[in-house]
């Protein structure tokens, strides 16, 4: 009689496999379900969505934000041209120049954050004495306890000149919170001076590179 081997029921039968390096069978690795597919049960990612990894990856845009502008004090340096006359005691006088502002600050930091460019129209009447009549070019210099503001402004004016052919002018204007001196030559004759008001119009730039 031939015996015959009779397998437990609670044996499990043995699967095929990978052949290991010894020359045994290696258990097949037992797969799971996840949301992206099938992974292997020890997989380090396993069961993550795939909008998980998009969610990861993405790069949102950083938003870039405006540095304040300086305060204080402002330069201002300008260039024009101006004609005056004066007749006895009354001296009339029109100019108009282009210039920049640039903050005190840039002294300290060399920045030049905040520079404004400007453009105006003057218009000036003085009381005084002489005889004159003259014209020529106006460069000028001053200073502002802030922001040049587009609009008209009044300044109080001090100035006189004198001119034989040639001469020079010079005047000097304050308004309680700045100041500037302008002048130059002259081609003109006469002399005069005297004191009295200027009314300028300015049309000025926002300040450049900055939020006020």
């Amino acid at each position: 009689m031939i015996a015959t081997a009779r397998l437990s029921p609670y044996q499990p039968l043995a699967l095929p496999g990978w052949k290991t390096a010894s020359g045994g069978l290696k258990p097949w690795t037992r797969r799971r379900a996840g949301r992206t597919g099938l992974q292997p049960t020890g997989a380090p990612w396993k069961n993550r969505p795939r909008y998980d990894f998009a969610r990861r990856s993405a790069v949102l845009p950083q938003k870039t934000q405006t540095p304040t502008c300086p305060k204080g004090g402002r330069i201002t340096l300008g260039l024009g041209g101006s004609a005056s006359g004066a007749f006895l005691y009354t001296a009339l006088g029109i100019g108009a120049e282009v210039g920049i502002s640039i903050p005190t600050d840039f002294f300290s930091t060399g920045s030049l954050r905040g520079t404004q460019f400007y453009g105006s129209a003057s218009f000036q009447g003085l009381v005084g004495f002489g005889f004159f009549a003259g014209a020529g070019g106006t460069p000028s210099a001053g200073y502002s306890s802030g922001p040049i503001q587009s609009g008209v402004s009044g300044t109080h004016v001090v100035g006189g000149g004198a001119a034989l052919g040639g001469g020079g002018e010079v005047s000097v204007a304050t308004n309680g919170s700045g100041g500037s001196i302008s002048g130059g030559p002259r081609a003109g004759v006469g002399a005069y001076a005297g004191y009295g008001g200027k009314v300028t119009a300015t049309a000025a730039t926002p300040q450049l590179g900055c939020t006020p």
